[in-house]
């Protein structure tokens, strides 16, 4: 396994990059779960006033947004040879 090898090999950039890796997905899971699933569609529907299929249709197009996002900075990552960069992921991930 990659992440054994590293760490008896103590490869700290790598092993620095699957931590970070893990906080952001880990973050944004809690974003998601707190934010998105339990408060959007009331804060849409009570504040907003729209209906709750126009707040699904919306949270359908975020989603759909976000898989585009995913699948280009993927092939970004994979074509050019940036999985292997940590500066780049950092600066994808930053949106810079």
């Amino acid at each position: 396994m990659r992440l054994t090898t590293s760490l008896r090999a103590r490869e700290w950039p790598t092993l620095f990059g699957y931590a970070l890796f893990v906080a952001v997905l880990s973050a944004g899971y809690y974003y998601n779960l707190t934010f998105v699933q339990l408060g959007l569609i009331d804060l849409g529907t009570r504040l907003v006033g729209l209906s709750r299929y126009q707040v699904s249709l919306g949270m359908g197009a975020l989603a759909l947004v976000a898989f585009a996002t995913a699948l280009a900075a993927g092939t970004a990552l994979d074509r050019y040879g940036w999985s292997r960069d940590l500066r780049a992921k950092l600066r994808i991930l930053g949106g810079s």
